[in-house]
């Protein structure tokens, strides 16, 4: 990786000249190359090296190169429509992509449905475990009164 290394941390050196229109096909396959090694897992930003964290400063380079050499496109969603640089990480996933990488994603209500579930039930054991307290300090409020 030392080649597509070094071509990632030259880039960024000269990150300002660098557009869509103006990046070349080498520097634009690096940082697609080293992104798919993100993403499988095969290199990652940070590690753990003889007991200490390294960081790879190249790899968090090519991430934010990646946001120089693309446009804003309109993605579609499920749900919504999005401006973004980004593609949809699954937008041609089959079954089988899904099933190889061992991966479950769900839409973004699904989670924001669990986490309200949990508020709830965290509200609901607090009523009920501070619901005889409440009552007595009524009671006694109501007696002295």
């Amino acid at each position: 990786m030392s080649n597509l290394q070094s071509i990632i941390e030259q880039a960024f050196e000269d990150r300002m000249n660098i557009t869509p229109k103006t990046v070349s096909a080498e520097i634009k396959q690096s940082v697609l190359d080293a992104l798919a090694a993100l993403n499988d897992g095969s290199a990652r930003v940070a590690e753990k090296i003889a007991g200490e964290w390294v960081v790879h400063q190249w790899l968090k380079k090519a991430v934010l190169l990646s946001f120089r050499i693309w446009d804003n496109e309109v993605i579609d969603g499920a749900e919504s429509t999005f401006f973004d640089k980004v593609p949809m990480k699954y937008t041609n996933y089959t079954q089988t992509d899904f099933e190889a990488d061992g991966v479950r994603v769900v839409p973004e209500h699904q989670y924001v449905r669990v986490v309200l579930s949990v508020k709830m039930l965290w509200l609901c054991q607090a009523l009920l475990i501070l619901a005889p307290l409440l009552m007595k300090v009524v009671w006694l409020m109501h007696g002295q009164l």
